[in-house]
């Protein structure tokens, strides 16, 4: 399982077994979301519980990775998120210290998935934490990333480039006030200077879509 692949620091590798190890973080908490979804539409606590520790392992490694800013600060690994041109083989723009819009909002989805579980038949204190560290991330990037000129939230905190990607999870985690949701939608379907979703993420474009009504 994909559990029984985890490193001793914590993470999943991305593909499993393997002759030749590989480690993409961002899978790590798309584990957490597999779970979830396990949970969600079965139900299946007692098949799901015994990987509570290694949930909690995936989100320490990533809560040590927290930037003053309260961004992710730089990763190891390969932190791929899609496949469109301008993005180094799928990783999105980076700061220099590591800093993205993108990776540290998909620790928040990571971090919301797993309260759900924790909240259901783990740890409620715990449930509380992950929630409210997701909500903390979701207002840094909105502080640091929102872009009051094109109403949209950039890739990182220098405000020079934009992506379907960075806002289509600022729409999902609630980076960006409701009320402004719409709007920011109708501009990644119009806007064609911003980098667009692939097949692999337009899974993420209609969730935002349906969340906002649209």
């Amino acid at each position: 399982t994909l559990d029984e692949s985890r490193t001793p620091e914590g993470l999943t590798q991305s593909r499993y077994p393997s002759w030749l190890p590989q480690y993409i973080p961002p899978f790590s908490l798309f584990w957490i979301g597999m779970m979830h979804d396990l949970w969600w539409y079965r139900g299946d606590v007692e098949f799901l519980r015994g990987y509570l520790p290694g949930v909690r392992n995936v989100l320490v490694w990533y809560e040590n990775g927290l930037s003053p800013s309260g961004l992710l600060g730089r990763q190891d690994w390969w932190n791929f998120v899609d496949w469109p041109q301008d993005f180094d083989d799928g990783v999105p723009p980076l700061e220099k210290d590591g800093q993205s819009s993108m990776l540290s909002l998909q620790f928040a989805a990571g971090l919301r998935a797993a309260a759900d579980l924790e909240a259901s038949y783990g740890d409620p204190a715990r449930a509380a934490h992950d929630r409210a560290l997701a909500s903390k991330i979701a207002a840094a990037v909105y502080k640091a990333c929102w872009d009051p000129t094109r109403h949209l939230v950039a890739d990182t905190p220098a405000r020079k480039r934009f992506s379907q990607h960075a806002n289509i999870l600022a729409i999902l985690e609630d980076s960006i006030p409701a009320a402004d949701q719409p709007a920011v939608m109708k501009t990644l379907l119009s806007d064609a200077s911003i980098t667009q979703a692939t097949y692999y993420f337009r899974f993420y474009l209609f969730r935002a879509l349906k969340k906002v009504g649209m």
